[in-house]
C-alpha cells in the first residue's frame, strides 16, 4: 500500500513502537513542519535542510528552494532546482509563483527545459486486461506460470479475485474468508503450489492487526495464517518476497520492521538488521539470493543476507529512490513502481554498479499514462511485467467504505515487454 511521503511522517510522528533512530527525524519533520505553516522561512530552512539529508525526498528540496526564494537567496534556490533537474522529477517550476522571483535569472530557462524534458511522458505500456468491478480498489498482484492465472488482491473488499486466460475473472476467496482483512503484496510460490497474501486492518479496534496468509492456488483453501495483534503496537503487512527455498520475506509498514517465514521456524520472525526503517514497503531478492533490497521512504538499503550487513543504496545525480511501491529484481536491475503524487507516477528500472551498492542508471519505463490513478504493484509473466495501473486509492477510507464512487472507472492491468537489450545479453 502506497501512501504520500507527508502522509507516512504524519502517521508516525504519534507511532510509539518507531525505534528511537527515527526520532530524530521525526521531531525534524515536526519542527519543519510548524515553521512552514508559521511562515518562518529561516527556520524551515535550518531544519528542512537536515530532514532533506536525512530523507532525500525530492519533495522536500523543492519545497526549500521556494524557502530560499522567499529569503532572497536566488543562488541556493537555483542550486536545490538543478539537483532536481538531474534526478528526472518533474515541477512546473515556471509556473509556481514562489519563486517568480528566479525568472530574471540566467539560468533559470535552461532548468525550465530540462524540467520539461523530465514531464515528457514515456508510453511504453500496452492494455493487457480490465476489471469490470469498479470498486475493487486492488493493492497486490500475482501471476502463477503453472495455471497462466492471474491473482489480484481488493482492499475495499477483502477478497482476492483470479482471472483465467481467458480473461474470465471470479473470487478465489470471498470478502473476509479465514478472517482475511484488506488485501496487499502477494506472490505465487509455484514450486510449493501456494499463494502468500499480506493483509492487514485499518479499521475500529481492529486497527493495526496484520497477517500472512497462505493459500493451496489449485483449491484455494487456507494453508496457515501467522497473524499479529496491536497490544505491543501498530503492524501493517504490506509486501512480500519468496526465494527458491520457499522462505519468505516480507514489509511491516507501521512497525517499520522487516519479518521472515523460514521452512524451518514455519513463524513470523523480525530481521535481526541494524536498522528500523520509516514505512518499508516493496522489496525483492537479487539473483543468487544474496541480497535482499527494502524501499522506504528514505530510499533503498541493500541487506546482506549472509551477514546481515547494511548498505545505503546511492543514486547521486540520477534519479530518486523514493515513493516506491512495488520493487522488483531484473538481471541486475530493479523495476520500481513510484507515485511520487502530481500526475507523476512512473514505473522506472534502477541499474545497479557491481556491488549493488549505487545506481548508475535510471530509464524511465512509463510515465503520465492516461490511466494511471496511483500504479501500485506488478508481477512477471517471462519478460513482461504486468502491473495494476488505477489503484484509485484515494477513494478508500481506512475503514473500507469508498469515497465518489461515481468517479471511479474500470481497474486497467498495463504490461511492459522487458526484454533484455542487447549489450545486456552478451
Amino acid at each position: 500500500m502506497v501512501k504520500s511521503g507527508w502522509t507516512i511522517l504524519l502517521f508516525i510522528v504519534g507511532l510509539p513502537c518507531l525505534a528511537q533512530a527515527s526520532l530524530d527525524e521525526l521531531d525534524l519533520f515536526t519542527r519543519t513542519e510548524q515553521a512552514y505553516r508559521d511562515k518562518n522561512y529561516a527556520q524551515f530552512i535550518e531544519f528542512g535542510t537536515q530532514l532533506a539529508e536525512a530523507s532525500g525526498d525530492p519533495g522536500m528540496f523543492y519545497r526549500l528552494a521556494e524557502a530560499h526564494c522567499q529569503t532572497g537567496d536566488t543562488a541556493r534556490a537555483i542550486q536545490y532546482l538543478k539537483k532536481l533537474a538531474s534526478m528526472q522529477v518533474t515541477y512546473p517550476v515556471q509556473d509556481n509563483p514562489a519563486l517568480s522571483i528566479l525568472k530574471s535569472n540566467k539560468a533559470f530557462p535552461a532548468l525550465v527545459r530540462q524540467f520539461g524534458i523530465n514531464a515528457r511522458p514515456v508510453q511504453r505500456s500496452q492494455r493487457a486486461f480490465t476489471i469490470t468491478d469498479k470498486t475493487l480498489i486492488p493493492e497486490g498482484i500475482a501471476y502463477d506460470p503453472l495455471s497462466g492465472r492471474f491473482f489480484i488482491g481488493s482492499l475495499a473488499q477483502d477478497k482476492i479475485i483470479v482471472i483465467d486466460k481467458r480473461g474470465r475473472n471470479k473470487d478465489f476467496i470471498r470478502r473476509g474468508q479465514d478472517g482475511i482483512w484488506q488485501v496487499l503484496g502477494m506472490k505465487v510460490d509455484p514450486v510449493r503450489k501456494d499463494l502468500w497474501v499480506c493483509s492487514a486492518s485499518e479499521r475500529d479496534t481492529l486497527d493495526g492487526y496484520a497477517g500472512v496468509f497462505r493459500y493451496d492456488l489449485k483449491s484455494g483453501k487456507l494453508k496457515k495464517k501467522y497473524t499479529v495483534d496491536n497490544k505491543g503496537g501498530l503492524h501493517l503487512f504490506n509486501d512480500l518476497v519468496i526465494d527458491p527455498k520457499g522462505n519468505v520475506f516480507l514489509t511491516d509498514s507501521k512497525a517499520g520492521k522487516v519479518y521472515t517465514i523460514t521452512t524451518r521456524s514455519d513463524s513470523l520472525t523480525p530481521l535481526d538488521i541494524p536498522v528500523r526503517f520509516i514505512y518499508p514497503n516493496g522489496l525483492a531478492l537479487s539473483e543468487g539470493e544474496k541480497f535482499l533490497f527494502v524501499a522506504d521512504f528514505t530510499g533503498l538499503t541493500k541487506v546482506d543476507l549472509s551477514n546481515r550487513h547494511v548498505t545505503k543504496i546511492t543514486a547521486e545525480g540520477v534519479t530518486y529512490l523514493n515513493w516506491i511501491d512495488g520493487m522488483y529484481f531484473h538481471a541486475n536491475s530493479l523495476i520500481v513502481i513510484q507515485n511520487p503524487g502530481q500526475q507523476a507516477d512512473r514505473v522506472a528500472r534502477l541499474y545497479l554498479d557491481s556491488q549493488s551498492e549505487r545506481i548508475i542508471r535510471s530509464e524511465v519505463l512509463q510515465s503520465f499514462h492516461p490511466h494511471f490513478n496511483i500504479p501500485t504493484t506488478g508481477t512477471f509473466k517471462g519478460n513482461t511485467f504486468y502491473y495494476i495501473a488505477n489503484s484509485q486509492l484515494r477513494n478508500l477510507k481506512p475503514d473500507g467504505t469508498i469515497t465518489t464512487p461515481e468517479s471511479l472507472k474500470e481497474v486497467v492491468i498495463l504490461k511492459l515487454n522487458l526484454e533484455k537489450p542487447k549489450e545486456e545479453a552478451r
